[in-house]
């Protein structure tokens, strides 16, 4: 038997959440010979990007293992990780014209993304957290939309509080999310930039949100202590109304305030 019980999980994230697409889990492999050894683990000869895994994993639930080989661009390779930021990289200018209008603008963006330092990884997979096939996953990631977020980032701070803060990084929302918290351990929350609309799939209404395991578990610890028979407080809210006479309904989730 593993750390946890991926079944269990999966099942108690849909109760309290009731997510629209599958959780899923990630790791970076720093050897490409590990990740492909892991059994389950699907490795495309096709292009693919991690975003364009993510978007599969999430939607069709594949469980997806992409090498150096499989990035399309240098900017996505050097994003990740997985090749040094050169002179070109970090000149910038591919992005000129596009998103930035001038060079300064430019590089500042460039040099502003998650930084591995040293780090090299040669293997990328993502699966659906339910099927157990990562065992040590790096986060878990899920498409969310705000009110669901709420409840998860609210949720994992009930039993011990600490302010959450979040980055807005521009086109790449990978490294806002998922590099956020693989390099930092915190939970990273992104609004969805070009990548992850286009290939990886995710709604207009919906952001991408990840977090450590131990978050995860925490945030479902919490909800189902906020919750305890208070069904009120949960997913999703129920509406009162702009409109109307709130002093006829009291507000139970602040009574004694």
């Amino acid at each position: 038997m593993g750390k946890y019980n991926w079944k269990d999980i999966h099942d108690r994230l849909m109760k309290h959440y009731r997510l629209r697409t599958l959780p899923i889990v990630l790791k970076y492999y720093k050897k490409k010979e590990d990740m492909l050894a892991v059994p389950g683990l699907a490795h495309p000869e096709n292009l693919c990007t991690p975003c364009l895994a993510v978007g599969q994993a999430v939607a069709l639930g594949s469980a997806v293992a992409i090498t150096s080989e499989n990035f399309n661009t240098n900017y996505c390779r050097a994003a990740n990780g997985f090749a040094a930021r050169d002179e070109k990289w970090y000149s910038a200018e591919p992005y000129l014209d596009r998103w930035s209008q001038n060079l300064g603008s430019a590089q500042a963006h460039h040099k502003a993304m998650t930084d591995w330092g040293e780090t090299r990884h040669e293997g990328f997979a993502v699966a659906p957290l339910e099927s157990g096939i990562i065992e040590d996953p790096d986060c878990c990631l899920m498409y969310v939309n705000p009110e669901q977020a709420f409840w998860i980032l609210t949720a994992s701070v009930n039993v011990e509080y600490k302010k959450r803060t979040f980055t807005f990084l521009g086109e790449s929302t990978c490294s806002d999310s998922w590099m956020h918290t693989v390099t930092t351990g915190e939970p990273g929350l992104a609004i969805g930039s070009n990548g992850e609309r286009v290939f990886g799939g995710l709604p207009h209404d919906e952001m991408i949100l990840t977090l450590p395991m131990e978050d995860v578990m925490r945030s479902l610890e919490g909800m189902e202590n906020i919750r305890n028979g208070r069904e009120f407080l949960a997913y999703p809210m129920p509406g009162y109304g702009s409109f109307g006479d709130i002093s006829r309904t009291p507000n139970p989730a602040f009574e004694g305030f």
